[in-house]
């Protein structure tokens, strides 16, 4: 696992959900394919996707946020924006980055 934090801000043109499987693709530094299995065991795709999409208004969900812990990492989404994968600290810790 590395030490560093990956930030990616989310491109209009991709689905956030597929963002977030390269995100953390990154933080891995491995292939886009070797993560999207384990991240769909935890995130229903469509539903992250929806979760996300700009309101019928078109106005972005700017304070949205959805945290999940994939194996040795915290994902955490923010405002269907950015997504920012880190190491995940060991349970019971209150450190807050």
């Amino acid at each position: 696992m590395h030490e560093n934090v990956e930030r990616r801000s989310l491109s209009a043109d991709r689905p956030l959900s597929e963002s977030v499987v390269r995100a953390i693709a990154d933080a891995e530094d491995i292939e886009p394919a070797q993560v999207a299995s384990r991240v769909y065991d935890v995130v229903d795709p469509d539903a992250l996707d929806r979760l996300f999409r700009p309101a019928n208004d078109q106005t972005r969900r700017e304070d949205a946020q959805l945290f999940f812990r994939l194996d040795d990492y915290e994902v955490t989404i923010q405002g269907g924006e950015l997504v920012v994968v880190r190491p995940a600290r060991p349970a019971g810790s209150l450190e807050q980055n």
